[in-house]
């Protein structure tokens, strides 16, 4: 009986640690999807930054309307490919909300 409870409690705290380390890389996953989905906001407007401080200008010229729609526009795109993509690695990663996702929300 006391060898079944340590093999028990070791397979336990193998399952813990192998879930640990798989919601580690989740996590770590879902940070990189979400830097690489912002950097072009980020170099945009570091462009922009850099241009204004250098020149006293817009980088796309005098039209800043062009350079707000540009702005806007990348920042609305990254934005909304970083929430597509969110839920395919949740599925991928995870088999509770792969099982709450073919139930309909319901755990």
């Amino acid at each position: 009986c006391s060898i079944y409870r340590s093999l028990s409690f070791s397979t336990t705290q193998e399952r813990i640690q192998r879930d640990k380390r798989r919601a580690a890389v989740t996590i770590i996953i879902v940070t990189l999807v979400y830097i690489l989905c912002n950097v072009p906001c980020v170099i945009n407007y570091t462009g922009f930054l850099i241009q204004s401080y250098i020149t006293h200008e817009s980088y796309l010229g005098e039209d800043t309307f062009l350079h707000q729609y540009a702005w806007l526009l990348a920042y609305v795109m990254v934005v909304t490919l970083n929430s597509i993509v969110n839920p395919f690695i949740y599925v991928s990663r995870m088999a509770r909300f792969r099982k709450a996702l073919m139930m309909g929300g319901k755990v």
